[in-house]
Formats: C-alpha cells, structure tokens, sequence
C-alpha cells in the first residue's frame, strides 16, 4: 500500500522478478498458508494474489534477510519507505516528513517509530538516521491511517502476520467493491494516477509466478447458497477418482453432472474431442478470416448465457452435453451443456454468417491455433480493453484430464463449469486460469450509440 519512493523499480532489479517472486512467495506460503487461506476465505482474493502484493510492496528488500531470520524476525524489519524526509522525494499524505509526525503525535512515539526504522536500516547495512519511515509490515501499511488505527503502529502490530495480512484484504474488498475489478482493486490498493497503474501491472506480472510456486490451491467450499458439496467420486459405469473443487479442475463433473447417455470415460471424451451423434455440427471446415472473427456481437454471447442462466428449469453443467442444433431453446431443447458444447453455441450464434465453430476443448483448441489466432497472456484477460479472448486449459493439466474454454470479456468469463453449469466469474488469472492458453477471438474496432443504447461493432483490424 505504501509508495516506497526511491525502491528500486521492477525492471532494474539485479535479479529477474520471477525469481523473487518465486521466492518471496514459497517463504510466505511455508510460513503463513493457514493465515493466507483464512484472509480471503469468501473473498474474490487468493493467496497467491497477496503474496505478489507483498513481492510489489518491499519483497526485494526482506527475500535477502530470510535465510538467516526468522519469520518473526522479518516481518518486524518491514519497515520501508522514507518519502518526504530525502533529498529528491516529496509526499503528499500525512505525515509529509518526520517534523511533521512529531508536531502530532510528540516525542516518544516519533522516537519509537525512529527506533524501528533504524532496525530495519541495520538489517540492510545502513547507517542509523533520524527518519520515521511510512510503509510498515509485509504488505506495508501506510503510516497515514495512524489517524483512525493509531493502535497498529503504537503496538507495532506489524510484527504479527495475522494483523498485517487482514488490513491488506479489508483494504482490498474496500476496492473491489468500488471497482469491481481485481487489477484495478490492486490499482486504487496503492493509489491512483501513473504510479499505481503500474504498481497493478507490476502485480499481475508476478502473479503468474506466484501461482505456481504456491503450489496447488486450498479447496475453499464456496459459501453460494446454491453451491453442491463435491462427491467423493462421480457415478459411473466404473469407479472414478474423487475430483477437485472446480478452484483447480473447472470442467470435472460434481454430483449427477455427466451425459445421460454416456459413462465418465466416454463423456470424457466427448468433451474433449466433441460429440458427433444427433449433433448439428456441418460444416466444420475452413476459416472465418485471417485468424480474427469479424462480425462478433459480444451482445448476443452476453443474451445465450443470460437465456441458460434463466430459463425454467436453468440450464446446468453436463459433462458430454451438448446444444442439439443452432435455434435450440436453453431449458427447453437442452437442460445440461459442458464447456465446450457452451462455447461452440456461444460462438455460432454471435457470428454473422454463423461461424462453422467446432466441438470438444482439445478440437476448438486444434482450430484457433491452426487459423493463426494471436496469442495473448492470462494477465491480458484483466483488461477492459473491448477485446474478446479465449482461453483453453488442457486435459493434461488436470486432475480429471477433462480440458476447458471459455471466452473473457472485460475481466470475467463466459463459460459452463462444474457444480454451476453456464456462468460468468471474475478472471482472476489464479488456480487453473494461471495454466489456460489465450487467444484474441475478437477486436472491438468501436461502439456505435442508438437511442442512448450501446452495441458493440467487432471487426478485424486495419
């Protein structure tokens, strides 16, 4: 949170931001994992997500310390950030410099906060000076909310990881409710203006990093009132293994979610590879155009997923399932879809002539790549950029071997996914969404107004 002027800035660092953030986040998780999972416990936050803040804030400063301290030892050292009191640095948030924190609070408590400043000045090979330091903790709270939380820096509760971890989070939540973005939740966390917007890059750039070195993800239960607890195994023909909550493996099945007319293994397939029976899937051969879809009315994608989500009864997740033919009535003519079979209509019905889209993850996966659709990031899919992306995550890194796609608009997916069915969600670039490949399908060239209604025109570039 603080803005640790004078830090040495991403890019210039001695060693590459993966390696620190690699770091920084298997020393919090080895430490800390059961204070990270309780802190964004029903949030729209992860762990890992946290530990790249932590790596933005000051990692670059305490990652070198860890190998000789001890956790306990670290987190008091966190004390960074001494804008407004050297030479070619300015502040504007209270207190501007130490003069001006002493005049306030008086001689001890500025004396203490010296004192603090001065241990983590040692650890790093400095010199002592009379400086009170504004950033304090692993996630460094600023030293402007001693106004309304004076008891966090009278008490030096930056020393307890628990203290530091569920301001960070209330912090965020705060923003998120404002902007109802992750990235620019990360953004308004730190600020605002150019400064912050890179701080949210910064932090999505390590993000990617952060999740793997976490290790797999907790399986938090969602607190959905309409969510189904996951089954020890999905019936079968034959037995099959229990499957992850969707946090990891999105497209396996929960409790009665596969085709009625197929067993596990030969659902399975069909999800990946597509059904060929009583489907309307001709023609499936040639491209749409120089790897670009011209013509995609995002507006007609958004109505698809609404007419699932509100059709009586509501359309629902169905490993194998699929949409018999291109008119077909959510809860009428189909009652179940899968990822694949949702994305294939989705397409087909938001493309003028109907995009000849194939079916199964793996196929459609097989498609863009073969047309020369262009490669985006997971981090791309934050942005509010009028561009529709596509994401596939592979059988093969999967528990369940059951690959997945959806499409991302504006940082949130349209997709069909187990224990819910067709659905929209934050693209939050965690858990299995770090290991998705993603593709441009669309570009919003412009948005033409019509009786104070917008309507996306989506066309090729020049």
């Amino acid at each position: 949170m603080s803005d640790n002027i004078g830090m040495e800035t991403l890019e210039s660092r001695a060693f590459t931001e993966e390696d620190l953030a690699r770091g920084v986040t298997s020393w919090m998780v080895s430490n800390f994992r059961p204070q990270l999972v309780d802190a964004v416990r029903s949030t729209h936050f992860t762990p890992p997500l946290l530990c790249a803040i932590a790596c933005r804030e000051a990692g670059m400063y305490w990652l070198p310390l860890t190998p000789n301290r001890s956790a306990a030892e670290i987190l008091g050292l966190c004390v960074y950030d001494a804008s407004g009191d050297v030479a070619g640095t300015s502040r504007s948030a209270f207190p501007t410099n130490t003069e001006e924190f002493r005049l306030a609070y008086g001689e001890t408590f500025t004396s203490m906060l010296v004192d603090e400043a001065n241990k983590a000045r040692a650890a790093r090979g400095l010199r002592p000076a009379s400086i009170v330091y504004k950033g304090y903790g692993i996630f460094q709270y600023d030293l402007q909310f001693v106004r309304s939380d004076e008891i966090f820096f009278k008490s030096k509760q930056w020393y307890s990881f628990t203290e530091c971890v569920n301001r960070a989070v209330r912090e965020l939540k705060r923003k998120f409710e404002a902007t109802g973005d992750i990235q620019q939740a990360v953004r308004a966390y730190n600020g605002s203006g150019p400064r912050a917007e890179q701080y949210a890059r910064d932090v999505m750039r390590l993000l990617p990093f952060c999740n793997e070195a976490a290790g797999p993800p907790e399986v938090i239960v969602s607190t959905v009132p309409s969510a189904r607890t996951l089954p020890e195994a999905v019936p079968s023909s034959q037995a099959t293994p229990a499957l992850r909550h969707d946090v990891d493996d999105p497209a396996a099945p929960w409790d009665d979610e596969i085709s009625e007319t197929a067993d596990f293994d030969s659902a399975r397939v069909i999800a990946n590879l597509g059904g060929q029976v009583a489907l309307d899937l001709a023609p499936t051969e040639g491209p749409p155009g120089p790897g670009l879809l011209e013509n995609f009315d995002l507006a007609r994608a958004k109505a698809f997923l609404d007419a699932c989500m509100t059709s009586t009864p509501r359309v629902t997740y169905g490993l194998g399932a699929k949409v018999p033919f291109l008119a077909a009535v959510p809860g009428r003519d189909f009652k179940r879809v899968d990822c694949s079979g949702f994305v294939r209509q989705a397409i087909r019905l938001s493309t003028t002539p109907s995009v000849p889209f194939p079916d199964g993850s793996v196929v459609q996966h097989d498609w863009v790549r073969a047309r020369g659709f262009e490669k985006s990031t997971v981090a791309e899919g934050f942005l509010d950029d009028g561009v529709v992306r596509i994401a596939f995550l592979r059988p093969q890194d999967v528990p369940s071997r059951i690959g997945h796609v959806v499409l991302i608009a504006a940082g949130k997916t349209l997709e069909s996914h187990g224990g819910v069915g067709p659905d929209s969600r934050p693209w939050t670039g965690t858990g299995w969404q770090a290991k998705t490949f993603v593709y441009v399908l669309a570009r919003q060239a412009h948005i033409t107004e019509a009786s104070g209604m917008a309507t996306p025109v989506i066309v090729a570039p020049a």
